[in-house]
């Protein structure tokens, strides 16, 4: 009763081995991604005596009351003259829109299709 000994065969489990890795990988992309690049940084931006105005560009505020008034930098105008100085800005002016939840909505979407008309590409609607 001599029987040839059983060839078992030998493997190596490699699930958890993935698993350790994956784990890893999500940890550095973790890592990675909450970075906060700028503040490794100490630069001295250069200052520009000839610009068009463009980095310390403010926000240019439209207020639309509830009673349909409309004020463009606390000056009070009315939808032409709001044309009229909307066509002076430079067109990468930021539009910050501020619209009474009371007003009326014609007249807040009278002001974005003129916006959009005068390829203002920064546009916003203040909410709460």
């Amino acid at each position: 009763m001599n029987q040839a000994p059983i060839k078992r065969r030998e493997s190596v489990n490699l699930l958890p081995l993935i698993d350790v890795i994956f784990i890893i990988l999500v940890f550095f992309l973790y890592a990675f991604l909450n970075m906060d690049w700028q503040s490794q940084f100490k630069i001295d931006v250069p200052i520009v005596k000839n610009s068009d105005g463009l980095a310390k560009s403010e926000v240019q505020k439209i207020i639309v009351t509830k009673d349909g008034l409309i004020y463009f930098k606390e000056e009070k105008v009315t939808k032409k003259q709001l044309e009229i100085k909307l066509k002076a800005l430079h067109k990468k002016s930021k539009i910050l829109l501020i619209a009474d939840k009371n007003s009326q909505l014609d007249i807040t979407i009278y002001i974005l299709d003129l916006c959009k008309a005068q390829n203002f590409k920064d546009i916003s609607l203040k909410t709460k």
